[in-house]
């Protein structure tokens, strides 16, 4: 597996992938000194308690983070997917790919591996990059926002890596349906609408962060593994 892993590392030109990483991070950032900057500037939010809004607790931030992530991760997820699913299996391609005295199945999960690896290896640093970032603006402008939970700064790296997890199984999901329509832009567009109506849901509870997350990742990974194993049995089943 990790000889198939290196080999699909190197039939692709990363560059481009990093540049639009450190992109995704950058914006990350950017969106959510944004964000903090009106939570300082509505001040407690016209007499409401705190706990109450989303803007005012770290919670709230954070929820509003994951979401961002989770939907810069997804299509990043989507566009690789696209490129080292659909467009590997496509009529153009499939043809040579199927040519290789390899394992069907196996190439077929380091690819897998290779979309979950790189998607968890953008979204968990991105989360927490501009957590520190934030934190460490809130500590030089010397702004408190409230924590309700005793275990907040355990939860953002474990929110970070379950959004990765809820992202690489998006882009899968959108390889099943860029593979079905054979065309890559239909992966993409597939990621975009998951995105659309996942989103919302996490910021729901924030106080709950770590467990809407968990309960969402459950059910994604889930149904993403179902269509991957039906994906992998069309694979096997491909003709030369």
């Amino acid at each position: 597996m990790r000889k198939l892993y290196d080999l699909e590392k190197e039939k692709i030109c990363w560059k481009p992938w990093m540049i639009s990483g450190v992109g995704i991070w950058t914006g990350l950032v950017a969106m959510g000194l944004l964000l903090f900057a009106v939570a300082c500037s509505e001040g407690t939010g016209g007499g409401q308690s705190s706990e109450d809004l989303i803007l005012f607790s770290w919670e709230g931030q954070i929820a509003l983070l994951s979401a961002l992530d989770f939907a810069c991760g997804s299509i990043f997820a989507a566009a690789l997917a696209s490129r080292v699913v659909v467009r590997d299996y496509g009529k153009d391609y499939a043809s040579v790919l199927l040519l290789y005295p390899m394992n069907r199945k196996r190439m077929f999960r380091a690819k897998e591996l290779l979309i979950s690896l790189r998607t968890v290896l953008l979204c968990l640093p991105a989360l927490l990059i501009a957590t520190g970032i934030l934190a460490f603006v809130a500590a030089v402008a010397r702004v408190r926002l409230s924590i309700q939970s005793p275990w907040f700064w355990i939860s953002v790296p474990a929110a970070g890596l379950l959004v990765g997890l809820m992202a690489s199984a998006v882009g899968m999901i959108s390889a099943y349906a860029g593979w079905k329509r054979k065309s890559q832009m239909a992966s993409i567009v597939c990621g975009i609408l998951i995105v659309c109506l996942v989103s919302n849901g996490i910021v729901i509870m924030p106080k709950y962060l770590t467990a809407v997350l968990m309960g969402m990742a459950v059910f994604i990974c889930v149904f993403a593994g179902v269509l991957c194993g039906k994906l992998e049995q069309n694979i096997e089943k491909m003709e030369v």
